[in-house]
């Protein structure tokens, strides 16, 4: 016995060393074993654009907008401006351009489109002095922006034909159950989770907007556009 006791006073820290671990070991095991569910675990979405408050809410979030992008790819008008007006405007390459018609200033349009608290309006390229490039509509559909672009009746008949392509496929990746074919002479598709309506026509011009209430954003196939 004195022996032991000797073997215990002599590596007396191991011997703690040896018991804590023992006691760490098993808070680890005992804490590993308290597991929560992903919608048990509050998430704070105050400097986030997210709804959710649990954190499996906010991957779901995460999962359908991620789809979103893939789905929603290129239907979109990259270096737009936007506008939601009833001035007319045409394209600078419409016959009916006149110099002053078919440019925008600065307080004519908007780069962020959020701020045209409408769920449809016009999208236009422009260049470095404000002329207007090549007009489009665009709608939000399920919190997604897509654009259809318009086509001036002076551009080529055979340029029609890829641009309404264009347009259609567009078209059926925003709305499915639309299932516009290029062998028709005019689309139009309505909205799933809005009133909002599109239309596309074969030889160049497009239309957007909702009938409740009754409000479009039209580009003619002349190159005028307005709202």
């Amino acid at each position: 016995m004195k022996k032991i006791k000797e073997i215990f006073k002599n590596n007396l820290k191991i011997v703690i060393a040896f018991i804590l671990g023992i006691i760490i070991s098993g808070t680890t095991v005992y804490a590993a074993t308290i597991l929560y569910n992903a919608n048990q675990v509050g998430f704070d979405n105050s400097n986030t654009s997210l709804q959710s408050t649990d954190v499996q809410g906010a991957l779901d979030e995460l999962y359908t907008r991620a789809n979103k992008i893939n789905v929603y790819e290129n239907i979109q008008c990259p270096g737009c401006v936007y506008r939601n007006s009833t001035t007319r405007k045409y394209n600078s390459n419409s016959r009916l351009a006149d110099g002053t018609n078919n440019t925008l200033t600065s307080s004519e349009y908007t780069t962020d489109y959020t701020t045209l608290n409408s769920n449809h309006f016009l999208g236009h390229v422009i260049d470095a002095n404000g002329n207007i490039l090549s007009s489009f509509v665009c709608g939000i559909e399920e919190g997604t922006l897509f654009c259809l672009r318009g086509v001036a009746a002076d551009e080529s008949s055979l340029t029609y034909k890829p641009f309404y392509q264009e347009n259609i496929n567009k078209l059926n990746k925003v709305f499915p159950g639309c299932n516009a074919t290029i062998s028709q002479v005019s689309v139009s598709c309505y909205g799933r989770s809005s009133a909002i309506r599109a239309i596309a026509a074969a030889e160049g011009y497009v239309y957007l907007g909702t009938t409740t209430p009754n409000h479009f954003c039209y580009v003619y196939s002349d190159g005028l556009s307005y709202c």
